[in-house]
């Protein structure tokens, strides 16, 4: 044994250069093995921290469709994407990792959140399950949350946020039980109201001439039709609306009757 290590400092000693070399060769190869091993660690913590920041837990996962969330209701699901269901939330609920889990969806109302005569622009509404506010944390200041009855029965009831409660309530003024519109300015709503609908350009832009031509004042617009209902309408993917004021909608509607009857067939029109 003594003899081999004698050997083996002589075979050194008898070839430093090669030796200094072996072992150079041996140094970097191990600092370079640690190096990588740390940059791994240190970059998937960094990761982490993107994905649920600091001293934070809670992790949203959003499909998005280019600056913003995808409207899965308008859109449909895609090609690829799986359903979210129970099954697959205990499927979540195995990972070593996860404590719990929520779905919800969501939905921007760039039209505005009214009571009475305040306004939001740009509010939020998401429609949540039993596990949402325990999953994220988050613990009511004022009233109750929804009980089961409330979710199978799919009930307009609402939780406010700070920020909404403070845009629509004075401190310490009561919001239970008050209702609150999505999307539709109520100063308005006694003045301009739907004419009709077509999914049809050519016979909405008919329908507006007539209007123009008889110099009744009215209003374009256009809504997306949720992916489950454009079977209904040929695979149609928006109505183009026409809206008029309230004090001219039957001389409008008298007006309408003049169309083509073919053209007149494919019009929804509205009735007050």
């Amino acid at each position: 044994m003594i003899e081999n290590i004698r050997l083996a400092f002589q075979g050194i000693w008898a070839h430093k250069m090669r030796s200094f070399l072996t072992m150079l060769g041996i140094i970097i190869g191990i600092a370079s093995i640690i190096s990588i091993v740390s940059t791994i660690k240190g970059t998937n913590e960094q990761i982490k921290k993107n994905l649920i920041g600091e001293g934070d837990n809670v992790v949203q996962i959003k499909l998005k469709e280019g600056g913003g969330d995808y409207q899965i209701e308008y859109e449909g699901l895609p090609q690829g994407v799986p359903v979210l269901n129970e099954s697959r939330k205990e499927e979540i609920l195995e990972i070593p990792e996860v404590v719990s889990a929520s779905f919800y969806r969501m939905r921007d109302y760039a039209d505005g959140i009214y009571y009475q005569d305040k306004s939001m622009d740009g509010g939020k509404v998401l429609g949540i399950d039993s596990d949402y506010l325990d999953t994220c944390g988050y613990q009511l200041v004022r009233g109750r949350g929804f009980n089961q009855k409330e979710y199978v029965n799919f009930k307009k009831v609402a939780l406010l946020d700070e920020t909404a409660a403070n845009s629509f309530f004075e401190k310490g003024e009561e919001t239970m039980g008050k209702a609150l519109i999505l999307g539709k300015d109520t100063k308005h709503l006694d003045k301009d109201i739907e004419l009709c609908r077509t999914t049809n350009e050519r016979i909405s832009d008919q329908a507006a001439q007539l209007l123009i031509e008889n110099q009744i004042p009215f209003t374009r617009s256009f809504i997306k039709i949720p992916f489950f209902l454009r079977e209904k309408y040929r695979g149609a993917h928006q109505f183009y609306v026409i809206h008029t004021n309230r004090n001219r909608y039957s001389q409008a509607r008298h007006t309408l009757d003049h169309m083509d009857s073919v053209f007149r067939r494919r019009l929804i029109v509205s009735n007050y």
